[in-house]
């Protein structure tokens, strides 16, 4: 009998492919703005001509993700900053998943089937606290599960922490933890969840905030729950290879989830793993698509979900023919990234160099969709420009009241900075995505540079 692969020897491929995956420019919308609020977080904090520009912050239920990869910005950019806390995170994310299976009485080769989950909603819209989240919320319900079946002072503290931790990164994220343990608890267990309720204490004002800001309609985003994107709308907007991708996991986790229901249904016999998988499934359909100014919230949920459906069904061992799926969506996912690459082609020669002095930024001609898709992965590409040099960048989301970095109001710079692509004239560097004749609202600035699809404007 052969023996069983030990994981060990799976995390340096994994990594390797994750690796590979974030260099260069990945198709993740938000993850290049995410990087500017990085580069600009660390010259704010150096005392930088950005510190008379921007101020920063750390708000309860976001932005802890931007602070704890600070030092990566400050060693090298904002741009290895974000690569390197999305790299993170799609690595350790089969090893939480593995935890949890364990923790739930599965092999840990559930890790592997569910490595192409990494990959999720927020993966590809770059939402980097959400996504950075993930893997915290698997590992604290495994955590959890272990402290209900033998409770200790070492598990309390570390539950404690990984709460703390995920509700300061996003409060969507800390919902879905604390709906899973709940579910996850016996009756007679309850008095335990004070530990979960101890983080939660720091987010009342945040809730009391969003739900004020929603009742009041005064978000820029109104709240509005989506049917449509809840099943098929964001689905439908995905490049082919991540949409067979999902597919292929979707099929298999809803066939896996549908007999274990029916297993339960017969045995009537309580199953964390059926518990847990239902309440993240009703969490989801609660909650709204945008909610008080955030964007594509419900979404950001369906990880969770296809993680515990996909432990629902008591595995004592996971059929080898079982790879094929993974292996399968794991290629569709690489041809992908190469498919983007071909897109960006030219962005690193015209990034090269650092923006001249003045407020830089980025305009798209053909728009933010590539020809393979209809979800806009260009949108923030021209912001890796800021994530790479600093500087007084725009549209990397510093006029949001709950980012790390906001800019100053009434300084002299505040309508430069709040240009945006249909502004480009008020900047002094541009860069331009798309082979068109260049609009009128650019004619005085002068061609520098061109590659690929990409031209560098400056004002000379």
């Amino acid at each position: 009998m052969p023996r069983p692969l030990h994981p060990a020897l799976l995390l340096l491929p994994w990594s390797a492919f994750c690796a590979w995956c974030v260099s260069g420019f990945p198709p993740c919308i938000d993850l290049p703005a995410h990087g500017a609020q990085l580069a600009v977080l660390a010259e704010v904090l150096r005392g930088g001509p950005a510190s008379a520009v921007f101020d920063v912050q750390l708000s309860v239920g976001y932005g802890l993700t931007t602070w704890l990869f600070a030092p990566v910005a400050f060693a090298f950019s904002g741009e290895v900053a974000a690569r390197a806390a999305a790299f993170v995170t799609l690595a350790t994310f089969p090893m939480a998943v593995a935890f949890l299976a364990q923790r739930l009485g599965r092999p840990w080769q559930l890790g592997v089937l569910a490595a192409p989950l990494g990959f999720s909603v927020s993966y590809w819209y770059g939402f980097l606290p959400t996504f950075f989240a993930g893997p915290l919320v698997l590992m604290a319900w495994a955590v959890w599960l272990g402290h209900l079946e033998r409770p200790a002072r070492r598990s309390a503290v570390l539950l404690v922490s990984l709460g703390l931790v995920v509700l300061l990164c996003h409060f969507i994220a800390f919902a879905a933890l604390a709906v899973g343990a709940v579910a996850l608890t016996p009756r007679r267990s309850w008095r335990q969840l004070a530990l979960v309720a101890a983080p939660a204490l720091l987010a009342v004002p945040r809730v009391l905030e969003l739900v004020t800001t929603a009742a009041r309609g005064a978000a820029a985003l109104p709240t509005r729950y989506n049917l449509d994107a809840h099943l098929l709308g964001v689905v439908k907007q995905y490049p082919l290879g991540a949409r067979i991708s999902m597919w292929l996991n979707a099929a298999a986790i809803a066939c896996i989830g549908a007999a274990a229901l029916w297993r339960w249904w017969r045995a009537r016999s309580r199953d964390p793993a059926l518990l847990l998988a239902g309440s993240q499934a009703l969490l989801f359909a609660a909650m709204p698509d945008d909610l008080a100014g955030s964007w594509r919230v419900g979404v950001r949920l369906v990880v969770f979900v296809a993680v515990a459906g996909l432990c629902t069904w008591p595995w004592a061992r996971v059929p080898r023919a079982l790879v094929v799926l993974p292996a399968v969506a794991l290629a569709c996912l690489a041809h992908l990234h190469v498919w983007f690459a071909r897109e960006v082609d030219g962005l690193e020669a015209v990034i090269a160099g650092p923006p001249p002095p003045g407020v830089h930024g980025g305009f798209l001609l053909a728009g933010a969709s590539p020809p393979f898709t209809r979800l806009g992965l260009l949108e923030h590409q021209p912001q890796w420009w800021t994530a790479r040099w600093g500087g007084l960048g725009t549209h990397f989301f510093a006029d949001a009241a709950h980012q790390v970095v906001r800019w100053r109001e009434g300084t002299p710079l505040d309508d430069r900075l709040r240009a945006s692509t249909l502004e480009p004239a008020a900047l002094d560097a541009v860069l331009v995505h798309g082979a068109g004749a260049l609009p009128e609202t650019l004619r005085e600035l002068t061609v520098v540079q061109t590659a690929g699809q990409w031209r560098r404007l400056e004002r000379r």
